[in-house]
């Protein structure tokens, strides 16, 4: 008897797991259909917190001014036809050296974009095509959390505080690859201000480069700048953005997981 209770649990359990993995895709999984986090520097601490590689690169637009003007973009590769279920990501606010936000973004948005892909010849690089998906959290409808400091390899310097964001997207709003399209997307994230944040505006965290072309900012005549900056021999460094996007399991994983139900649930069956 005790045997079969023991099993009836498994069973109960195993269809717990089941469900809460249909149902709160990777909020409940945490699988990562794209990860490329921040860059801690290993074994150095500021106010005995970590520290990482980068700086703040100024996304942020005030709510009633369109179109977007400071925006960033970063590009990425989608393998797969699994959605993008929550957004992960690295930021700050420019000079601003304290745990607590002075003043936090109304909202934040997304868009993914497609890729246009660098000239064949001529030099130039790649950068965001067509706006395919957009999506606005509610006010303040973001996670935010304190996690460290950054040192500037532009300078050296250790000022701005890091603060790691996350955002579970409503089942409606997932982004949905084209199984058609190309398998490179960019994804823009950018501030909401109810007004200007001068002077502690808000910017998205860098990291050493990761992927193809360098993360990208909008300059003021609507084309794409590369993000990055001149070493002191003359060369451009090359920087991407820390980020990671969240999905679901592989249908394959969930259907593994129903055949073991359905196999315990045949075994107690013979047992009773």
């Amino acid at each position: 008897m005790k045997k079969t209770l023991y099993l009836l649990f498994a069973v109960s359990i195993t269809l717990f797991a089941l469900s809460s993995a249909v149902m709160a895709g990777s909020s409940a999984t945490t699988i990562y259909k794209w990860s490329q986090p921040i860059d801690q520097i290993a074994g150095e601490t500021h106010n005995g917190q970590p520290v990482y590689n980068g700086w703040d690169q100024p996304s942020w637009n005030p709510i009633n001014l369109n179109p977007i003007y400071r925006q960033v973009a970063d590009d990425w590769e989608c393998n797969d036809n699994r959605p993008v279920t929550d957004i992960h990501w690295w930021g700050s606010y420019v000079n601003w050296p304290a745990p607590t936000p002075m003043w936090r973004p109304r909202a934040f948005w997304f868009g993914m974009y497609t890729d246009v892909p660098a000239p064949a010849t001529g030099g130039g690089w790649s950068h965001p095509g067509d706006l395919i998906w957009q999506y606005t959290t509610p006010v303040n409808g973001y996670q935010e959390v304190f996690v460290g400091y950054d040192k500037d390899p532009r300078d050296g310097t250790i000022i701005d505080s890091t603060f790691q964001y996350n955002v579970v997207l409503p089942e409606t709003a997932w982004f949905r690859q084209d199984p058609t399209a190309n398998s490179i997307y960019w994804l823009s994230i950018v501030a909401i201000y109810s007004t200007a944040p001068e002077p502690f505006f808000w910017g998205w965290k860098t990291r050493p480069h990761y992927f193809q072309d360098d993360a990208v900012t909008l300059n003021t005549n609507g084309g794409w700048d590369r993000v990055g900056y001149i070493d002191t021999t003359n060369n451009f460094q090359s920087w991407d953005t820390a980020f990671e996007l969240s999905t679901v399991p592989e249908p394959s994983s969930l259907l593994a997981l129903g055949m073991g139900v359905v196999g315990l649930a045949g075994f107690i069956r013979r047992r009773m």
